[in-house]
């Protein structure tokens, strides 16, 4: 069990049930997917049989209905039923996933069990995102589980973000060969917007253009075609965002991901890492006006604008610890951020800061600026700082960001989901990869299948 519940009115009886149930559930739930997670976290020993209501519900067996809360749903077991009930579907899908990280299997493997109880649950940080990185490696039922883990955890949004591994119409050579189709992928984000998850499209518009990580120098473009080494500046790292083609190929590219990924109220454009900037004010200025420019064509279509904050933060005197920080001066800094349109909302990436706040996020809000906290798997104390940071501050979410390392750092992904649901501080637990696993296999079974099950496709896996 990954959550702990604030639980009421606990009776000591048990709820017990079998192989066969049938459930009122509210239609926008009537979905497969609820009907297998259902199955997987009953042990495979329970299938469910769903019968519609109008009424943001669900119920089995006999029980009165719980009143509505101010949180966003309640649920109530008694020894001779189950009840959900929410303020919306998506609160209504939450209740759902908290109701079957309650279920036991009973001494002799036999049957199942919910303990009786009634308990009332909001988070505590409204957007709850994950970044997920998409490689040449990844294999398609490695994205569908993923995205299916994130969900049971009661996340709100994924990023997808793919590294050369989605084809375009716009420009074949932006994948490599024989990797995803929109169609391979289309499927697992309908699940996910099921599941009441938002994905958020992304897409580099300036560092990161090589499609690939920097210390392995494949570049997802370049390796195929070099005559395309003028979409970007003379290291290919960089787009050359100054030139009217390259705003032209990544306005197509952002058409065909929001597209692809649905209605949404985000959308990612990375902007990290642009080594080599000069910092002159006239590049400065160049530069903010394209990010404006792409700002106000997302917003046309009812997005808003997410990018990395770390070209434009100047590390200051009273930033404790490894900030990471490019700008050189604060001068340079305050142009950045007068310059920007203030409906841009900045991701701050401190992986290395371990003290409460994340000063430089507490600096941008300060500023005016919407914030969202992006920990990693680093360390327990510095994802933990980044989740505080959100919730003392009142920041507008948190990004737990994945990168290459997901294999060893998935436990972080439901410790991380956790702590967004948790009154408490927002520790980040070492012992979490127990936890983890349980509803990792529950969410999508190996099937004995060595490769897919736990979190690596190898025991032995040198992660660099």
């Amino acid at each position: 069990m990954i959550f702990q519940h604030k639980r009421a009115n606990m009776t000591g009886g048990v709820f017990s049930f079998g192989r066969k149930q049938i459930a009122t559930v509210y239609k926008g739930l009537d979905k497969p997917i609820f009907g297998e997670l259902w199955h997987g976290f009953s042990f495979h020993l329970s299938e469910i049989r769903f019968e519609q209501t109008e009424t943001l519900t669900f119920s089995m067996g006999e029980i009165d209905l719980p009143e509505a809360t101010e949180d966003s749903y309640t649920v109530r077991i008694t020894e001779h039923g189950v009840a959900v009930v929410a303020k919306s579907e998506k609160d209504l899908i939450h209740g759902y996933m908290t109701l079957l990280d309650m279920i036991k299997i009973n001494e002799d493997g036999t049957g199942l069990l919910l303990e009786c109880c009634e308990l009332s649950e909001s988070p505590t940080i409204k957007n709850r995102m994950v970044h997920y990185c998409i490689f040449r490696d990844t294999e398609l039922w490695e994205i569908e589980r993923f995205v299916r883990f994130c969900g049971a955890l009661k996340y709100s949004h994924i990023v997808l973000e793919f590294w050369g591994s989605l084809q375009y119409d716009c420009l074949p050579e932006l994948c490599w060969s024989e990797k995803f189709t929109k169609a391979d992928v289309a499927p697992i984000i309908k699940e996910a917007n099921d599941m009441g998850l938002e994905i958020i499209p992304m897409f580099n518009h300036w560092g990161h253009a090589t499609a690939g990580r920097v210390m392995h120098g494949k570049h997802v473009v370049l390796d195929q075609n070099p005559r395309l080494a003028y979409l970007f500046d003379e290291t290919g790292w960089c787009w050359a965002v100054e030139k009217p083609a390259v705003r032209k190929l990544l306005r197509q590219i952002r058409r065909e991901l929001c597209d692809l990924c649905g209605e949404g109220e985000y959308f990612h454009i990375g902007c990290d890492e642009a080594y080599g900037f000069n910092y002159s004010k006239e590049s400065i200025g160049e530069l903010c006006s394209f990010i404006n420019e792409v700002s106000d064509e997302l917003a046309s279509g009812g997005r808003k604008t997410i990018m990395w904050a770390d070209m434009l933060l100047f590390k200051k005197e009273n930033y404790e610890g490894k900030y990471v920080a490019a700008c050189p001066d604060e001068e340079r800094e305050k142009m950045f951020l007068s310059l920007l349109k203030p409906d841009i909302i900045f991701a701050d990436w401190q992986y290395w800061v371990a003290q409460t706040p994340i000063q430089s996020a507490v600096d941008l809000k300060s500023a005016g600026r919407n914030v969202i906290v992006a920990p990693w798997d680093v360390c327990p104390e510095y994802s933990t700082a980044c989740i505080d940071t959100v919730k003392q501050h009142d920041m507008l979410g948190i990004m737990h960001t994945t990168w290459h390392t997901l294999s060893k750092g998935i436990y972080y992904v439901s410790e991380t989901a956790r702590a967004c649901w948790s009154n408490d501080r927002g520790v980040v637990k070492t012992g979490g990869r127990i936890a983890a696993a349980e509803i990792l296999r529950k969410v999508y079974f190996a099937s004995g299948n060595y490769s897919r099950a736990g979190f690596s496709k190898k025991e032995i896996d040198d992660i660099t």
